[in-house]
């Protein structure tokens, strides 16, 4: 998004007033500074064009790799000369935009006829370190890919925000190729007729296809579906939505929009190829939203998200979207190691898939708006453009580059892995969790980890909603030779209480010498009722909402449970022995029944001799109502 936010020059300015941390230093979750981390060798800041009269306009880099060691660059130009297809703007269209009259680059070519818009292509065959120009076109440019045979295809940017001239066109997202170096394009799909999408990003992966990321929105203005850019309806979350567009066949036909990002501000995030096939999105909070990460599958019929997975402890700083490490431009190397920056702030690297991301020092801070890309001999470039939002004339712009090498000493990843354990006969999962760390996917002994249990409702069928990471039950066990560490939950197999359950996460914190990061299990709900193999009635007896569930054989054996709450004249209430033998018949035959049913957990004996009913998490305002015979067998193999 590069209207709404050009209050980010600001901050930038700011931001860049942060020292960069010394070699051999590295942020840890909480902020502090340990002897291990990563850093850039040979990094060097150079500018690769001034517009020839300045200060002019040149802005929103685009840099990405032909397969065959060129590297391209385009980047939007305004500049002075007569201009063949001026035609000023209605008011109307500017008021619908949202945008300062002469300050959004699409608008340049309609504002004065003596300005050119022109998207420029230039060329490296030498790692970034000279450039050529192979072509310019007039119009906007839009984030592109490369071939090994010259071909680039592009997403023309911002068509819902062009001027009215274009008619129809303004309401499809074009897709174009060139042959020239970027001289002409031509264009080979039209895609969401009625909708925009703005492409952020187009990227080749490893078979050719192409990946698109990027808002899908309304279109808007006159003949638009909304009369205004940011407009929204009453109760409306938003109105743009994250998606990626896919197609096998190099930018002729295109699936999509496969959404992601569900529920976060996106406008701009990035993403990585991974080694088994798989794209990791990564979510910067750049433009105010989560710092987050998402994995997505390519299937058969194009993709498939799976869970949005925050990013704790990125040094973000609540209010200060230009404080955290999530870079908003990322690159992968073949090994898996993701190399980022953001604009204004420092070049950071992760090397367990986006959970955790170190400062790499010896390199300056980023510019504006910037792209970066791994190189297939190790090297790391990165493109900028000079001037922030500015508008033509305002600051002396200019597009640039960042290189380097990284020479990195980084904790091992570092994985927690939480399970249920089995009984000794192992036929029966039992209130007790084995933790087990591997550090480098070697298993770690000695080391404590911290397991949080939250049942998942309280006393009063409320459901518990304390964050895990606050709750405070939480059982400290140290790992073994085996990297495990074991809990026991043993009070957990005294609640034979249909519907309870407890989440449980495993945490491990390293201490300062630890080759080591910090982290978490999955979280899981386990019930503290459980089957058994083979095993018709696991439970005799347990309590579902306010009704006694009794199995067949212990209803035949106790015939008295039938009828129980039919004969105590207070049930609910704590009852003595002598209650209880009054309700039974004879205190031989109460003793007979509380053995059976006080090693269940369904009764507990209180410190003054009375045996009090387990309530259940949704009794309510009754324990037990009533009582009732179950004559199914349970067969679980």
């Amino acid at each position: 998004m590069r209207i709404r936010f050009h209050m980010f020059a600001l901050v930038l300015a700011m931001s860049n007033a942060v020292a960069v941390l010394t070699q051999a230093q590295e942020v840890n979750q909480d902020g502090s500074a340990s002897s291990v981390g990563a850093m850039a060798n040979s990094f060097e800041d150079r500018v690769v064009y001034y517009p020839k009269i300045r200060p002019g306009y040149s802005a929103w880099v685009k840099l990405f790799q032909f397969g065959n060691g060129d590297i391209g660059l385009s980047f939007d130009e305004v500049r002075r000369g007569p201009n063949p297809h001026f035609n000023p703007i209605p008011i109307e269209f500017i008021e619908a935009a949202g945008a300062p009259y002469r300050f959004h680059h699409n608008f340049y070519s309609t504002a004065h006829p003596d300005l050119l818009h022109e998207s420029v292509c230039m060329k490296s065959s030498d790692g970034g370190k000279t450039w050529e120009e192979t072509g310019r076109a007039s119009g906007n440019g839009g984030y592109m890919a490369g071939y090994a045979d010259g071909r680039m295809v592009r997403f023309q940017y911002g068509q819902n925000e062009m001027h009215p001239e274009r008619g129809q066109d303004r309401y499809v997202t074009v897709v174009e190729d060139s042959h020239d170096g970027g001289k002409t394009w031509n264009p080979i799909a039209r895609l969401l007729p009625g909708f925009s999408f703005n492409a952020h990003r187009l990227k080749k992966l490893g078979d050719g296809s192409l990946v698109a990321s990027g808002v899908v929105k309304p279109t808007m203005g006159p003949g638009g579906s909304r009369e205004k850019q940011d407009m929204s309806y009453p109760n409306e979350r938003k109105n743009g939505t994250s998606a990626l567009m896919f197609s096998r066949d190099a930018g002729y036909t295109w699936t999509g929009p496969h959404y992601v990002l569900q529920g976060v501000t996106a406008f701009e995030p990035d993403f990585v190829e991974l080694n088994d096939g798989r794209l990791l999105i990564i979510n910067s909070s750049v433009q105010m939203g989560a710092q987050t990460r998402q994995f997505v599958n390519r299937v058969s019929t194009g993709l498939v998200c799976e869970a949005v997975i925050d990013i704790t402890g990125a040094g973000e700083v609540a209010g200060k979207p230009q404080s955290g490490l999530v870079p908003e431009t990322v690159d992968i190397t073949p090994d898996g190691l993701i190399v980022g920056t953001r604009r204004g702030g420092k070049y950071t690297c992760s090397n367990d898939l986006g959970k955790t991301w170190h400062v790499i020092s010896g390199a300056e801070n980023c510019k504006y708006q910037p792209q970066l890309v791994a190189l297939p001999e190790g090297q790391f470039l990165t493109a900028w453009h000079l001037g922030t939002d500015a508008a033509f004339g305002q600051h002396d712009m200019c597009i640039g580059v960042h290189s380097f090498r990284l020479q990195a000493n980084l904790p091992a990843p570092t994985l927690l892995t939480l399970d249920r354990s089995l009984s000794p006969s192992g036929d029966q999962f039992i209130n007790a969790h084995r933790a087990r760390l591997t550090v480098g996917g070697e298993p770690v002994a000695g080391k404590s980890i911290e397991l949080r249990i939250k049942p998942t409702w309280t006393l009063g069928h409320i459901f518990n909603t304390t964050p895990i990471d606050k709750v405070k039950d939480v059982r400290t066990a140290v790992t073994d030779e085996n990297g495990v560490a074991d809990f026991l939950l043993s009070e957990y197999d005294l609640l034979p209480d249909l519907y309870f359950s407890y989440a449980v996460q495993a945490t491990f914190t390293p201490e300062s010498n630890d080759n080591a990061a910090a982290c978490k299990s999955p979280m899981y709900d386990a019930r503290a009722m459980a089957a058994r193999r083979n095993s018709p009635h696991t439970y005799h007896v347990y309590i579902a909402n306010n009704v006694f569930f009794l199995s067949a054989p212990a209803a035949e054996k106790y015939p008295e449970l039938r009828d129980l709450v039919e004969r105590f004249e207070r049930f609910d209430e704590d009852a003595t022995m002598s209650e209880w033998a009054d309700a039974m018949g004879s205190e031989k035959r109460a003793g007979e029944i509380l053995d059976f049913l006080l090693p269940t957990g369904i009764l507990t004996e209180t410190k003054d001799g009375k045996y009090r009913w387990l309530r259940a998490v949704h009794c309510g305002s009754k324990v037990i109502e009533k009582v009732q015979v179950n004559d199914l067998e349970d067969h679980a193999a």
